[in-house]
């Protein structure tokens, strides 16, 4: 984490595209651009690599349910699901979790009115630093991905996608949904550890699109992103 730390801060513009790039202390990157294609709307999109590309034959299926349960039980600190469904309904705020075979990514679209974009970067930074894994979430992950087993038995398609990807693949489980042996072999500990491991300042991206008034934008990062604990990915990620 001394490493991350150490990070000087840096800023590039690109003259041609409008993108600004921005390194942050803690190790965050962050791409933004204003435009007016949605006039006092944006865009947020954190993108953390690695996806379900990490995970192991001991934890099959790991990232897909880790971020379903976070998905699934939608608190954060000491904010229930309702409270944080509540704040994200009353502030026009439209929060996604998901991950995929190469990234784990959160996205968040938003109104620019009642300040729409501090409190996505509130919520943001929340879920970096005060995530909670609740058992009950985790299990209702878990019963999801089952029967999205059970119905790619019985759909034509999905069943000869799988024949083909395991054909392609061999026996790496990694580009098809968890079986149900996989997921009844995991644990709650284990799949927090390696979807926040995943979830590191060192190669977090965070991309913001939208009409929003760049030196607000850059004193709320300061305030929001900056003050992220910086980390490292962990030694069995690398």
């Amino acid at each position: 984490a001394s490493t991350v730390a150490s990070v000087v801060p840096q800023r590039v513009a690109d003259p041609k595209t409008g993108a600004v790039q921005i390194k942050l202390r803690n190790g965050i990157s962050v791409n933004y651009k204003h435009t007016l294609n949605e006039p006092c709307n944006a865009m947020l999109r954190v993108v953390a690599p690695g996806g379900r590309s990490m995970e192991d034959v001991k934890s099959g299926g790991a990232v897909a349910v880790g971020t379903r349960t976070l998905s699934e039980g939608g608190c954060v600190a000491d904010y229930s699901r309702e409270q944080i469904e509540l704040f994200c309904v009353s502030n026009l705020i439209n929060c996604m979790l998901e991950s995929d075979e190469e990234f784990v990514t959160m996205d968040f679209h938003f109104s620019m009115r009642e300040e729409g974009l501090a409190k996505s970067l509130q919520l943001l930074h929340l879920v970096l630093t005060r995530p909670r894994w609740e058992g009950s979430a985790f299990e209702r992950a878990k019963q999801l991905y089952a029967s999205h087993w059970r119905a790619s038995t019985r759909s034509l398609e999905r069943a000869a996608s799988n024949t083909l990807i395991q054909t392609l693949l061999g026996e790496d489980r990694r580009f098809t949904d968890p079986a149900p042996e996989e997921l009844d072999a995991l644990v709650l500990e284990r799949v927090r550890d390696i979807v926040q491991g995943q979830l590191a300042t060192e190669t977090l991206e965070v991309n913001i699109v939208g009409d929003f008034d760049v030196e607000v934008l850059e004193d709320m990062l300061d305030e929001y992103v900056e003050t992220v604990p910086p980390s490292a990915l962990p030694s069995a990620v690398v």
